[in-house]
């Protein structure tokens, strides 16, 4: 059996199951000789991003009632929860559910305002 060093110097086998490898030499040591594409969207002719906040709270047909969810990636500094909030409480949306994985100091006047006024319940 033939071996070859790789990236981190380890002997590692060059063949297993009369498979041919080849071993890890980095991220970016191997270019793709394949073109990989993602499945055509339904709606594909239509642009999917929108000028503003408020454009596509109109475009998905937003209610009162309704729920809004952030990720929980978008953590102290991201005011991305804020801007949406204020947004909504402008559009005059009452009711709605806040469903978090995660909140943070950076938005707790936001939450406590808007919860007050009826904003989010």
């Amino acid at each position: 059996m033939e071996f070859v060093e790789n990236s981190i110097g380890r002997l590692v086998p060059t063949e297993i199951d009369g498979r041919k490898l080849k071993p890890f030499k980095g991220a970016f040591a191997f270019k793709p000789k394949k073109r990989r594409s993602a499945f055509a969207l339904e709606f594909a002719a239509r642009e999917k991003l929108l000028p503003s906040i408020k454009d596509a709270i109109e475009a998905v047909g937003f209610e009162n009632g309704m729920t809004i969810s952030f990720h929980h990636h978008l953590r102290e500094g991201d005011y991305v929860l804020n801007m949406v909030l204020d947004i909504i409480a402008k559009m005059g949306f009452k009711d709605i559910t806040l469903a978090a994985s995660s909140l943070f100091n950076s938005q707790s006047e936001h939450l406590i305002k808007y919860i007050k006024e009826g904003v989010i319940t």
